[in-house]
């Protein structure tokens, strides 16, 4: 949740923080909000693998693109630790 509420926070300092915005947005290589013009008609959110693209770029910059000999994707950011905690016994207060 503490993830979840960061992000959310990020949100709303780049000004999408509506309540019918897109939880994930595209950004420019700036960090900013991709700014669309007022009569698109695919709306703001990301195309699908803009996600799963975007995170492998980053573990590919922080030097980690491969985890337990798996290459970082969009599910594995989701699902991982999940996956850590089942695991582990956790219970997830900590999050």
């Amino acid at each position: 949740m503490r993830r979840a509420r960061a992000w959310l926070a990020v949100l709303a300092e780049l000004g999408a923080a509506g309540g019918d915005d897109p939880l994930f947005r595209a950004l420019t290589r700036g960090g900013n909000l991709v700014k669309y013009p007022a009569d698109r008609k695919r709306g703001t959110r990301m195309r699908p693998g803009s996600l799963n693209e975007r995170f492998q770029e980053l573990a590919e910059r922080a030097g980690v693109p491969y985890i337990d000999g798996q290459k970082v994707t969009a599910h594995s950011w989701r699902a991982g630790p999940n996956t850590d905690r089942v695991v582990t016994g956790g219970d997830g207060s900590s999050q």
